[in-house]
């Protein structure tokens, strides 16, 4: 999914600000741009810089009128991986990041 990688790439780039624009309201609604920046920064620290993001699992449905994408990848950093579910709804004809959990159970945006 196209709209996933630009998400991703701006993570990469560590344009954090790119990144929050770009997600969905309803994401920025549950997470504030902080929460994002503290979120990418803590994974930096522990894991080092973020090299790529490589999609390894996706499914598309319809739920109640609106496209929904879930779509796993994993993050590549310096000093391990994290895999990460990504919710992804299409609005007004873009697809958009709705959510994000890790592994660990942590979530960002509207689940």
């Amino acid at each position: 999914m196209t709209a996933l990688n630009v998400y991703t790439d701006t993570l990469i780039q560590r344009d954090y600000q790119s990144a929050y624009m770009i997600v969905s309201p309803a994401f920025r609604a549950a997470t504030r741009y902080s929460e994002l920046v503290d979120y990418e920064s803590k994974l930096t620290k522990e894991l080092g810089t973020l090299k790529s993001a490589k999609q390894t699992y996706w499914q598309v449905n319809e739920e109640n009128g609106i496209a929904i994408a879930r779509i796993q990848a994993d993050l590549q950093f310096e000093r391990g991986v994290v895999t990460i579910q990504f919710v992804l709804r299409k609005e007004d004809g873009i697809w958009r990041v709705s959510s994000s959990q890790s592994s660990n159970g942590a979530v960002l945006g509207q689940h």
